[in-house]
């Protein structure tokens, strides 16, 4: 199971792709260009750790059977992902957007995910061709996000998984 590094970079790099829109709209509105080099980095820093972490876990991950009583596509919330990708957009438009204000949602943020039980679908994954599915046990637990790089059409096909947080399983 990933460490609490790991799940801060699992959860920075769904977002990363925000602050490279961010550096981009701050380039055209003539802002200056430290800010957006400095966000463009650090999100392509946090997207290449998060790839290595990725690799890294997939392997090590230990795999364990699963029963399925059963299973749904969850791969709908990319629209959402889409969406919060072209928000910073809208700082073309809204003149009085609060960069201060911004910094401190994402510090809360990034303070409570460490305690959070449930997960996210992460973007990258899903144009690196993985699928997501909500899937329900036959220990009660109906939240789970399961990763495969598979079609799941029948709650049979899956077997094993490994778990990579507490409500994220990947295939094996």
């Amino acid at each position: 199971m990933a460490n609490i590094i790991q799940k801060l970079l699992y959860f920075f790099s769904a977002v990363a792709p925000v602050c490279i829109t961010f550096s981009v709209v701050l380039i055209i509105q003539g802002k200056g260009i430290i800010l957006p080099i400095i966000l463009a980095s650090v999100s392509m820093i946090g997207i290449v750790l998060f790839i290595i972490s990725f690799r890294y876990g997939y392997k090590s991950v230990a795999p364990m059977t699963i029963r399925v009583t059963d299973v749904s596509t969850f791969d709908l919330w990319i629209l959402g992902y889409i969406f919060s990708y072209l928000l910073p957009l809208a700082n073309m438009v809204i003149e009085e957007w609060n960069l201060f204000i911004l910094v401190g949602i994402s510090l809360i943020i990034i303070v409570v995910i460490p305690f959070m039980n449930s997960a996210i679908p992460h973007p990258l994954l899903f144009f690196k061709g993985y699928h997501f599915y909500n899937i329900a046990t036959e220990n009660g637990i109906s939240s789970y996000i399961l990763i495969s790089k598979k079609q799941i059409r029948n709650k049979k096909d899956i077997r094993v998984v490994g778990r990579i947080f507490e409500f994220l399983l990947i295939d094996k």
